[in-house]
């Protein structure tokens, strides 16, 4: 199992736990939804960072998370307030702290609430989409080459040749 996966898991178990635990029986829990993480991945400039979106009961945030515990020292500390940029869109996160996540600094993320409370997603599916919607916006997927326009040549890309036209 890769560390990315393993992270992804202790973080979907310890909300799990949250929601069957502190948070059972909250008139905010949306009792049609569960706890899911969605399309984390490693950063593109911070290999030791991943982000993606928690699905809870009660919230939908933007996550990041250390995948070892010096990669969370990048991290703003418990209850401070940053600025991350993500898919080239400033974000204001939070740095908060659980326990349930590891020990010492593998317990620190960071956060930027999307939903909260959950009661205007009807089930799990409607949840969902908006997390991938989100995803989508903020990981645009890279252009596509011209249909039918043959790939420039090794020596005609390393020069800047075999461009589209109008492209720089």
């Amino acid at each position: 199992m890769s560390l990315l996966a393993a992270r992804v898991l202790a973080l979907e178990a310890a909300f799990r736990r949250i929601a069957a635990t502190r948070m059972a029986g909250l008139p905010l829990l949306q009792p049609g939804l569960a706890v899911q993480a969605v399309g984390f991945e490693p950063e593109p400039d911070d290999a030791g960072l991943a982000w993606g979106v928690l699905v809870t009961p009660w919230f939908m945030n933007l996550l990041r998370l250390p995948l070892m515990a010096e990669n969370a020292q990048r991290l703003p500390e418990p209850g401070v307030a940053a600025d991350w940029t993500v898919g080239g869109h400033a974000v204001g996160c939070l740095g908060a702290e659980e326990t349930l996540l590891g020990p010492g600094p593998l317990a620190r993320y960071a956060l930027c609430s999307l939903h909260s409370p959950m009661h205007h997603f009807a089930d799990q599916a409607s949840a969902l989409a908006a997390a991938h919607e989100v995803l989508r916006l903020l990981r645009p997927a890279p252009a596509a080459a011209p249909v039918g326009a043959p790939p420039p040549s090794r020596r005609g890309f390393l020069f800047g040749r075999g461009q589209p036209p109008g492209t720089p």
